[in-house]
C-alpha cells in the first residue's frame, strides 16, 4: 500500500509539473551565459542561463505564460508568450545593445495599489522593457513598490523616495545605481528625487524624477510654477558641470492646455535657459498626445533631456494599448487604463560614447595619418 501511494503521488507530481527550456544566444549564435530569463506574470519565475546559454524554469501548471530574456551588455528582444502544455523549448536572440530606453510613469499608487491593477502594471512593465524609469505615485502601503520590483522585476533595482505626503517619486533601473539623493521638505510637493546611473558605453546619467501640485486654482498654479522653478535650477547647476541628465514627470501641466497662473513649461525651457533642457513631443502609435485617461487631449507626462542628450533620440512612444497597432496576444484593449490613469511615456536614446573613448580613438587616427604622411 505504501509502495502504491508513493507511486501515485509520484505520478500526481509528474502531471502537475513541468518545465521549460531556455536558450540565449547573440545574433550570430554565440551562446549568452548569465543573461535573465523570466516567466510570468500570473506566476513569476527566473533563472540565470549558463556557460552554454542554457536555463530551465520549472513552473508549477500548464498555462500561457510570458518569457522575457534580458542581459545588461546586449539589446532588448520582443516577449514570447506561450502555452507550456503544447512548447517547452525556447530560443532568444539578444542584438547587439545600441540604445538606452528610458521611461516616465505615474503608476497611481496614491496610498496604495487596488489589487486589479498589479497585474496590467507586470505587463507593461514586461512588455516595454524600459532600462530606466522615473516614477511617480510609488505606494506607501499594500504592495510596497520596492516589493513589487523583487517579484515582477528581479533582475532591476529601484529607490522611492520617503517624503511626498504618501504619494512618493522612485526610480526603476536595469543597471546600477551609483546614487541618489532626494529634496526631502523643499519646494517640491512631492520631492525631487534624483538618481545617477551607470548606463553602457556612456557617462553616468543624472535622472530626475518630481511630481507637480495637482488641480486648477491660483494656490495650485502658483505652487507649480516654483516647482518647475527649483527644477530648472537644479538642471542649470548639473550642466554647468558638464553632467548628462534627464528630467522626467507628471507635471500636472499641460502646455495646450494650460490651468493659469500656471506656467511650467515656459520657466523650464525659457525663463531659465541655462537648464538647456527639451521637452519631447512623443505620441502613442495614432498620433496621439494625451497621457491621461481622463482626458482625450492632455499630456500631462514628460521627458526632458538636456539637449546634449536628445541628439542622440532615435524614437519614442506613449504605451496605450487602445490605440496600439499590433496589440500582442497577452495585453487586454484596456490593459494600460487597468494598470493607472496615466500611461507611460518611453523614449529610446543612442548610447552616448565616453569622451575618453572618442578621444582615444582621435589621437588613433591621428597617428596612423601620421604615419602614412612620413612613409609617403
Amino acid at each position: 500500500m505504501a509502495k502504491f501511494i508513493k507511486s501515485f503521488l509520484f505520478l500526481l507530481f509528474a502531471i502537475n509539473s513541468s518545465a521549460v527550456s531556455i536558450h540565449v544566444q547573440d545574433s550570430i549564435g554565440n551562446p549568452i551565459p548569465d543573461a535573465t530569463v523570466c516567466l510570468g506574470v500570473q506566476t513569476t519565475l527566473y533563472a540565470k542561463t549558463d556557460s552554454g546559454g542554457d536555463a530551465v524554469i520549472s513552473q508549477p501548471s500548464d498555462d500561457n505564460y510570458l518569457f522575457i530574456a534580458r542581459h545588461y551588455n546586449y539589446g532588448r528582444t520582443n516577449p514570447q508568450y506561450i502555452n507550456t502544455a503544447t512548447q517547452s523549448n525556447l530560443i532568444f536572440v539578444l542584438p547587439p545593445i545600441t540604445c538606452l530606453r528610458v521611461a516616465t510613469y505615474n503608476m497611481k499608487g496614491n496610498d496604495y495599489w487596488d489589487n486589479s491593477q498589479i497585474q496590467p502594471l507586470a505587463k507593461t512593465f514586461w512588455t516595454v522593457q524600459p532600462d530606466v524609469v522615473c516614477l511617480q505615485e510609488c505606494p506607501e502601503a499594500g504592495l510596497l513598490f520596492e516589493e513589487f520590483q523583487k517579484i515582477y522585476m528581479p533582475d532591476y533595482t529601484s529607490i522611492v523616495s520617503k517624503f511626498g505626503y504618501y504619494v512618493y517619486n522612485g526610480f526603476l533601473s536595469f543597471y546600477p545605481i551609483e546614487s541618489s539623493w532626494s529634496y526631502g521638505i523643499s519646494v517640491m510637493t512631492r520631492d525631487l528625487l534624483s538618481a545617477t546611473i551607470d548606463v553602457p558605453g556612456s557617462l553616468p546619467i543624472t535622472f530626475l524624477s518630481a511630481h507637480f501640485k495637482c488641480c486648477s486654482g491660483d494656490y495650485e498654479g502658483n505652487k507649480r510654477n516654483e516647482e518647475a522653478q527649483f527644477v530648472a535650477e537644479h538642471c542649470s547647476n548639473l550642466y554647468a558641470q558638464g553632467k548628462m541628465f534627464l528630467f522626467g514627470g507628471d507635471l500636472n501641466d499641460d502646455p495646450g492646455h494650460p490651468r493659469p497662473p500656471s506656467r511650467v513649461h515656459s520657466i523650464l525651457l525659457i525663463s531659465n535657459p541655462a537648464a538647456n533642457l527639451v521637452q519631447m513631443d512623443i505620441r502613442d502609435e495614432r498620433n496621439n498626445i494625451d497621457t491621461y485617461v481622463g482626458y482625450t487631449d492632455r499630456r500631462y507626462d514628460f521627458l526632458y533631456p538636456v539637449n546634449a542628450l536628445t541628439a542622440n533620440f532615435i524614437e519614442g512612444s506613449v504605451f496605450r494599448t487602445e490605440t496600439m497597432t499590433n496589440r500582442p496576444a497577452w495585453l487586454a484593449y484596456n490593459e494600460s487604463e487597468l494598470a493607472s490613469d496615466h500611461r507611460m511615456v518611453y523614449a529610446d536614446f543612442n548610447i552616448v560614447p565616453e569622451p575618453g573613448i572618442v578621444w582615444i580613438f582621435g589621437l588613433l587616427e591621428f597617428w596612423i595619418i601620421g604615419r602614412i604622411f612620413i612613409e609617403i
